[in-house]
């Protein structure tokens, strides 16, 4: 799954699991430029992983229904459902665990 492929890209679902925010927040919380967490969101936007709310010059993005953050101590699980089966993605923190995990593999459900 290379839509969630980039280091950015997991940041910032990770930061849309806990609420939904404006490209300018994402960009202040994660210290990237807007510009590269715009292009991260259309990204996502485009696979269907996000969806925008515009209003005036403020877009806020959301997690779409179809993706799923589960926490429990350090580890982090996404779950992506699509028409093809679930995705599982797990994402360990660093400051935590030195747990190294094999690339994500696809289900079905």
């Amino acid at each position: 799954m290379t839509t969630v492929g980039g280091g950015q890209r997991w940041e910032i679902i990770r930061a849309l699991g806990e609420s939904p925010l404006s490209v300018s927040a994402i960009s202040q919380k994660l210290f990237l430029r807007p510009n590269v967490v715009s292009r991260e969101l259309a990204c996502l936007e485009e696979h269907g992983l996000v969806t925008c709310k515009r209003e005036a010059r403020v877009h806020t993005y959301r997690l779409t229904e179809s993706v799923t953050l589960l926490r429990q101590g350090g580890m982090i699980q996404i779950v992506i459902s699509s028409g093809q089966g679930h995705w599982i993605l797990v994402h360990v923190d660093a400051e935590d665990s030195d747990i190294r995990l094999p690339p994500p593999r696809q289900f079905v459900g």
